[in-house]
Protein backbone atom coordinates (compact mmCIF):
# COMPACT_ATOMS: atom_id res chain seq x y z
CA UNK A 1 0.00 0.00 0.00
CA UNK A 2 1.32 3.41 -1.14
CA UNK A 3 1.63 6.21 2.09
CA UNK A 4 0.96 8.56 -0.89
CA UNK A 5 -2.35 7.54 -1.40
CA UNK A 6 -3.32 7.42 2.45
CA UNK A 7 -5.29 10.13 3.64
CA UNK A 8 -3.61 12.17 6.23
CA UNK A 9 -3.88 10.96 10.33
CA UNK A 10 -4.49 14.60 11.19
CA UNK A 11 -5.74 17.11 9.51
CA UNK A 12 -3.68 20.16 10.68
CA UNK A 13 -5.27 22.82 8.54
CA UNK A 14 -7.89 23.48 5.48
CA UNK A 15 -5.90 26.11 3.72
CA UNK A 16 -5.80 24.33 0.98
CA UNK A 17 -8.66 22.94 0.76
CA UNK A 18 -11.76 24.42 -1.89
CA UNK A 19 -13.77 25.73 0.56
CA UNK A 20 -16.28 28.89 0.71
CA UNK A 21 -14.78 29.86 3.67
CA UNK A 22 -11.06 29.23 2.05
CA UNK A 23 -8.86 32.08 2.00
CA UNK A 24 -7.76 33.09 -1.56
CA UNK A 25 -4.39 34.23 -3.22
CA UNK A 26 -4.08 36.46 -5.83
CA UNK A 27 -1.32 35.47 -8.36
CA UNK A 28 0.25 38.61 -10.04
CA UNK A 29 3.59 37.17 -11.12
CA UNK A 30 2.72 37.90 -14.57
CA UNK A 31 1.11 40.96 -14.16
CA UNK A 32 3.22 44.42 -15.23
CA UNK A 33 4.78 46.37 -12.36
CA UNK A 34 3.55 49.54 -13.92
CA UNK A 35 0.13 49.40 -14.55
CA UNK A 36 0.26 50.82 -18.38
CA UNK A 37 -2.84 52.70 -19.85
CA UNK A 38 -2.54 55.02 -16.35
CA UNK A 39 -0.09 57.63 -18.03
CA UNK A 40 1.48 57.39 -21.41
CA UNK A 41 4.78 58.81 -20.28
CA UNK A 42 5.17 56.24 -17.74
CA UNK A 43 4.62 53.48 -20.40
CA UNK A 44 6.99 55.23 -22.46
CA UNK A 45 9.99 55.37 -19.97
CA UNK A 46 9.78 51.78 -19.09
CA UNK A 47 9.95 50.55 -23.02
CA UNK A 48 12.70 53.46 -23.50
CA UNK A 49 14.19 51.71 -20.29
CA UNK A 50 14.23 47.88 -22.07
CA UNK A 51 15.17 49.10 -25.05
CA UNK A 52 18.44 51.11 -23.46
CA UNK A 53 18.88 47.44 -21.54
CA UNK A 54 18.31 45.39 -24.64
CA UNK A 55 21.05 48.02 -27.16
CA UNK A 56 23.56 48.16 -23.99
CA UNK A 57 24.05 44.03 -24.16
CA UNK A 58 24.33 44.38 -28.11
CA UNK A 59 26.79 47.11 -28.11
CA UNK A 60 29.07 45.60 -25.82
CA UNK A 61 29.20 42.46 -27.04
CA UNK A 62 29.86 43.59 -30.74
CA UNK A 63 32.99 45.12 -32.02
CA UNK A 64 31.41 46.96 -34.58
CA UNK A 65 28.28 49.29 -33.84
CA UNK A 66 25.54 47.99 -35.77
CA UNK A 67 22.35 49.81 -36.88
CA UNK A 68 19.13 49.26 -35.80
CA UNK A 69 18.07 47.11 -38.43
CA UNK A 70 20.95 44.77 -37.88
CA UNK A 71 20.13 44.81 -34.31
CA UNK A 72 16.39 44.08 -34.83
CA UNK A 73 17.41 41.00 -36.89
CA UNK A 74 19.33 39.52 -34.54
CA UNK A 75 16.98 40.16 -31.51
CA UNK A 76 13.36 40.49 -32.15
CA UNK A 77 12.73 41.79 -29.29
CA UNK A 78 14.12 45.00 -29.92
CA UNK A 79 12.19 45.35 -33.15
CA UNK A 80 9.02 44.75 -30.67
CA UNK A 81 10.27 47.28 -27.95
CA UNK A 82 10.99 50.06 -30.99
CA UNK A 83 7.24 49.40 -32.02
CA UNK A 84 6.48 49.88 -28.74
CA UNK A 85 8.64 53.57 -28.33
CA UNK A 86 6.97 54.93 -31.49
CA UNK A 87 3.45 53.97 -30.09
CA UNK A 88 4.29 55.36 -27.27
CA UNK A 89 5.21 58.27 -28.75
CA UNK A 90 2.62 58.82 -30.85
CA UNK A 91 0.08 58.03 -27.06
CA UNK A 92 1.62 60.68 -25.24
CA UNK A 93 1.60 63.21 -28.21
CA UNK A 94 -1.94 61.96 -29.48
CA UNK A 95 0.10 62.92 -32.60
CA UNK A 96 0.23 59.80 -34.92
CA UNK A 97 3.60 59.46 -37.30
CA UNK A 98 5.31 62.10 -34.65
CA UNK A 99 8.96 62.05 -34.93
CA UNK A 100 10.83 60.31 -32.23
CA UNK A 101 13.98 62.15 -31.37
CA UNK A 102 12.06 65.66 -30.45
CA UNK A 103 9.60 63.61 -27.84
CA UNK A 104 13.01 62.03 -26.73
CA UNK A 105 14.46 65.35 -26.41
CA UNK A 106 11.68 67.31 -24.82
CA UNK A 107 11.34 65.01 -22.06
CA UNK A 108 14.88 64.23 -21.22
CA UNK A 109 14.50 60.25 -22.43
CA UNK A 110 17.24 60.70 -24.89
CA UNK A 111 19.98 61.75 -21.84
CA UNK A 112 18.31 58.79 -19.61
CA UNK A 113 18.37 56.25 -22.56
CA UNK A 114 21.14 57.70 -25.02
CA UNK A 115 21.19 54.55 -27.21
CA UNK A 116 17.22 55.06 -27.84
CA UNK A 117 18.51 58.76 -28.73
CA UNK A 118 21.86 57.17 -31.26
CA UNK A 119 19.31 54.85 -33.08
CA UNK A 120 16.13 56.43 -33.12
CA UNK A 121 17.82 59.67 -33.72
CA UNK A 122 20.40 61.07 -34.90
CA UNK A 123 23.43 58.50 -35.18
CA UNK A 124 26.66 61.40 -35.08
CA UNK A 125 25.27 62.97 -32.12
CA UNK A 126 26.41 62.29 -28.67
CA UNK A 127 22.95 61.96 -26.42
CA UNK A 128 25.04 60.73 -23.26
CA UNK A 129 25.36 63.63 -21.14
CA UNK A 130 28.20 63.78 -18.43
CA UNK A 131 26.38 65.38 -16.14
CA UNK A 132 23.25 63.08 -16.36
CA UNK A 133 23.41 59.82 -14.51
CA UNK A 134 22.33 56.57 -16.42
CA UNK A 135 19.71 55.05 -16.38
CA UNK A 136 21.91 51.90 -14.54
CA UNK A 137 23.38 54.22 -11.86
CA UNK A 138 19.54 55.26 -11.13
CA UNK A 139 18.49 51.54 -10.75
CA UNK A 140 22.12 50.79 -8.68
CA UNK A 141 21.68 53.98 -6.60
CA UNK A 142 18.37 53.35 -5.68
CA UNK A 143 18.41 49.66 -4.87
CA UNK A 144 21.69 50.80 -2.39
CA UNK A 145 19.82 53.01 -0.44
CA UNK A 146 16.85 50.40 -0.25
CA UNK A 147 19.68 48.14 1.04
CA UNK A 148 20.95 50.19 3.30
CA UNK A 149 17.18 51.06 4.84
CA UNK A 150 16.43 47.63 4.79
CA UNK A 151 19.50 46.30 7.04
CA UNK A 152 19.01 49.12 8.94
CA UNK A 153 14.90 48.37 9.82
CA UNK A 154 16.06 44.95 10.27
CA UNK A 155 18.30 45.09 12.85
CA UNK A 156 16.75 47.40 14.68
CA UNK A 157 13.93 44.97 15.07
CA UNK A 158 16.01 42.49 15.91
CA UNK A 159 17.57 44.54 18.81
CA UNK A 160 14.65 45.21 20.51
CA UNK A 161 13.12 42.22 20.32
CA UNK A 162 16.02 40.33 22.23
CA UNK A 163 17.66 38.71 19.02
CA UNK A 164 20.90 39.92 19.52
CA UNK A 165 22.98 36.83 18.64
CA UNK A 166 23.90 38.12 14.97
CA UNK A 167 23.72 41.73 15.90
CA UNK A 168 27.53 42.10 15.29
CA UNK A 169 26.96 40.56 12.14
CA UNK A 170 24.01 42.71 10.89
CA UNK A 171 25.90 45.75 12.00
CA UNK A 172 28.66 44.87 9.85
CA UNK A 173 26.25 44.03 6.41
CA UNK A 174 25.29 47.25 7.25
CA UNK A 175 28.50 49.27 7.19
CA UNK A 176 28.79 47.32 4.26
CA UNK A 177 25.24 48.70 3.11
CA UNK A 178 26.42 52.14 3.78
CA UNK A 179 29.74 51.60 1.79
CA UNK A 180 27.88 51.05 -1.58
CA UNK A 181 25.09 53.83 -0.87
CA UNK A 182 27.64 56.48 -0.02
CA UNK A 183 25.21 58.49 1.70
CA UNK A 184 26.48 59.92 4.87
CA UNK A 185 29.52 57.21 4.54
CA UNK A 186 32.28 59.00 6.72
CA UNK A 187 29.31 59.80 9.65
CA UNK A 188 27.91 56.81 9.77
CA UNK A 189 30.67 54.45 9.34
CA UNK A 190 32.37 56.17 12.37
CA UNK A 191 29.04 55.48 14.13
CA UNK A 192 28.96 51.96 13.70
CA UNK A 193 32.79 52.04 14.63
CA UNK A 194 32.02 53.51 17.74
CA UNK A 195 30.63 50.14 19.61
CA UNK A 196 31.14 47.39 16.86
CA UNK A 197 33.46 45.55 18.41
CA UNK A 198 31.88 45.70 21.96
CA UNK A 199 28.98 44.43 20.43
CA UNK A 200 30.96 41.57 18.60
CA UNK A 201 32.64 40.12 21.84
CA UNK A 202 29.55 39.90 23.62
CA UNK A 203 27.57 38.25 21.02
CA UNK A 204 30.24 35.89 20.51
CA UNK A 205 30.78 32.14 21.57
CA UNK A 206 27.08 32.45 23.11
CA UNK A 207 24.04 30.39 21.93
CA UNK A 208 21.77 32.93 23.40
CA UNK A 209 23.83 36.58 23.72
CA UNK A 210 22.04 39.29 25.62
CA UNK A 211 23.29 43.04 24.44
CA UNK A 212 23.06 45.43 28.01
CA UNK A 213 20.18 47.99 27.57
CA UNK A 214 23.09 50.70 26.82
CA UNK A 215 24.10 48.75 24.02
CA UNK A 216 20.28 48.09 22.75
CA UNK A 217 19.86 51.75 23.11
CA UNK A 218 23.23 53.14 20.98
CA UNK A 219 21.93 50.09 18.10
CA UNK A 220 18.14 51.59 18.11
CA UNK A 221 19.20 54.66 17.92
CA UNK A 222 22.01 54.74 15.22
CA UNK A 223 18.99 52.64 13.28
CA UNK A 224 16.89 55.65 13.91
CA UNK A 225 19.81 57.87 12.54
CA UNK A 226 20.04 56.04 9.37
CA UNK A 227 16.48 55.79 8.79
CA UNK A 228 16.09 59.38 9.30
CA UNK A 229 19.08 60.22 6.81
CA UNK A 230 17.44 57.94 3.91
CA UNK A 231 13.86 59.14 4.50
CA UNK A 232 15.56 63.13 4.03
CA UNK A 233 16.23 62.04 0.33
CA UNK A 234 19.87 62.44 0.75
CA UNK A 235 21.67 64.87 -2.24
CA UNK A 236 23.40 61.88 -3.99
CA UNK A 237 20.16 60.60 -3.89
CA UNK A 238 18.23 63.71 -5.10
CA UNK A 239 20.72 63.43 -7.70
CA UNK A 240 20.57 60.18 -9.18
CA UNK A 241 16.54 60.55 -9.15
CA UNK A 242 16.37 64.20 -10.84
CA UNK A 243 16.25 62.83 -13.94
CA UNK A 244 13.91 60.22 -13.64
CA UNK A 245 11.71 62.53 -11.33
CA UNK A 246 12.03 65.33 -13.73
CA UNK A 247 10.64 63.03 -16.48
CA UNK A 248 7.85 61.70 -14.76
CA UNK A 249 6.47 65.17 -13.86
CA UNK A 250 6.49 66.16 -17.80
CA UNK A 251 2.42 66.42 -17.66
CA UNK A 252 0.54 66.44 -21.03
CA UNK A 253 2.43 66.76 -24.10
CA UNK A 254 0.28 68.18 -27.24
Amino acid sequence: MSLSREPPLRMVSSFMESEPDSPSVAVRLSEPIWRYGAAAHVELLVRCVQLQQLLERETLCSSAVATLEEVCEQRPRARELVREVLSGVDALTQQPGTEPIGVLDQTGLSELCPLVGHFLGDPSRIYRSEGAPSINEYIDHVAAIQQLHSTALMIRADATAGRHKYVAHKLALLYHAVNASRVSREVLRRRIEERFEEAKELTEGSDAPVLPPDLVEWVVRLCDEVEAIVLATPPSMMHKLEPVARYLGIGDFG
